[in-house]
């Protein structure tokens, strides 16, 4: 008999617990998801095809696993916190048995849904939407947005039913959210709602196609502004001036590092190995949902070790918070120092993000290539990444005319670029 896999957790008796055990409501309650992984699976020993999935918020939920004609098939069964080891049980049994009757309990339940479409409201659409999809399967950064967008753009609509709804009645709050909240937050809050019309495969969705003209499109409003190196010299000595040097090393590792602001904020010294110079952001708090090594320059790492030996030896965050106030245990915000920083430096029209943007541009004026960029960056996919290579290709094409312009003025003939 195969060895079972176990996990790194611990019951209360100390021991670790496997990847397949009996549940009991006390087992199930203890089962705690695989650090760095969004989903982690346990299988009942006693219930053939009954498995648990834990995700990193904490959501616990009972589904049937099993194959039909060839092909892997899983069925939610129902929430944890709902639904007894029992009840999941002889639900799992009468999943088993719909099956071996040639009755896809998928498909089965996909129809009751479009059955019962009809007649739900939105805000009803948005709790199924929210329990069976959201909070299961999205990053935790997904699910606050998308609770915060539909609590204070959607929420009017919650006693609507769905198949009243027209594309004419989307294409109005669309507008009325673009003047009232701003054209991003009024695209995002009909994508979400666009989500949750396929999520349950209703048709017609009156937010898809071409329903809607969203106010930013693909390649509409992308800033392309970076620090040139000028610039960099300049920022970078009035950067030495700032006061407050926990600001001063954040906004430093913002340029250095090239991450996002939020994880370069929750920077954590035990994701750090600083004589390796790597570090890990773990996947529960990438934009990617996948743990994501980034190596750290020779810069980056001489500045967090200078600062790794300015804190107590206790401290957890890399830039933690100095507020007494504050609700997170590091520091979140850098747009007030960054703005006393750019007039110092009489640098104008520079945001957080651009300090991201300046490092992958200059990798690419530098002759980086797209995949390299990407990788330094956390990038998922190279369309992403694409934008900074287009940034500098100007510099390459301008140089091209210079070359050609020198012809035309001068009469020279040009030389070949080598």
């Amino acid at each position: 008999m195969a060895p079972q896999t176990q996990m790194r957790l611990a019951t209360e008796s100390g021991k670790p617990i496997p990847r397949r055990v009996a549940f009991t409501e006390a087992i199930v309650r203890q089962l705690a998801p695989k650090p760095g992984k969004r989903q982690t699976w346990y299988h009942d020993s006693k219930q053939r095809g009954l498995v648990l999935l834990v995700t990193p918020a904490g959501s616990k939920a009972y589904y049937l696993y099993r194959k039909m004609n060839g092909r892997p098939v899983r069925v939610r069964l129902g929430a944890a916190d709902t639904t007894s080891v029992d009840q999941a049980r002889k639900l799992a049994m009468r999943g088993h048995a719909q099956m071996n009757d040639g009755i896809d309990p998928q498909q089965a339940k996909r129809q009751q849904r479009l059955r019962e479409a009809s007649s739900i409201s939105v805000g009803t659409l948005w709790q199924q939407y929210r329990t069976n999809w959201l909070n299961l399967k999205a990053t935790p950064r997904t699910i606050i947005s998308d609770v915060s967008r539909y609590n204070t753009c959607l929420a009017t609509w919650k006693d609507r039913r769905i198949d009243k709804l027209t594309p004419d009645d989307c294409r109005q709050l669309h507008a009325k959210l673009g003047v009232e909240r701003g054209a991003a937050t009024a695209d995002k809050a009909l994508k979400l709602l666009r989500r949750m019309f396929g999520w349950a495969n209703i048709s017609p969705n009156p937010c898809g196609g071409k329903n809607i003209k969203w106010f930013v499109g693909k390649n509409q409003d992308q800033r392309d502004r970076y620090l040139t190196a000028a610039e960099c010299k300049r920022f970078n000595k009035a950067l030495e001036r700032e006061p407050n040097d926990t600001i001063k090393d954040f906004v430093r590792a913002l340029l250095l590092i090239g991450q996002r602001k939020s994880n370069t904020a929750a920077m954590r010294w035990d994701n750090l190995d600083l004589d390796s110079g790597v570090w890990r952001i773990p996947g529960r708090q990438h934009k990617t949902g996948n743990d994501t090594l980034i190596p750290l320059s020779a810069a980056a790492v001489a500045m967090l070790k200078e600062r790794r030996a300015r804190l107590p030896d206790d401290a957890e965050y890399v830039f933690p918070s100095q507020r007494a106030d504050s609700t997170k245990p590091h520091i979140t915000e850098a747009r007030y120092a960054l703005s006393r920083i750019c007039e110092r430096a009489k640098i104008s029209d520079l945001h957080v993000h651009d300090l991201r943007r300046t490092l992958g541009v200059q990798q690419a004026l530098a002759g980086a290539s797209e995949l390299v960029i990407g990788a330094s960056l956390g990038h998922r996919d190279r369309e992403a990444t694409r934008r900074y290579s287009q940034i500098a290709n100007l510099a390459v094409v301008r140089q091209s005319i210079e070359r050609a312009n020198a012809v035309i003025v001068g009469g020279k003939e040009a030389k070949k670029q080598k």
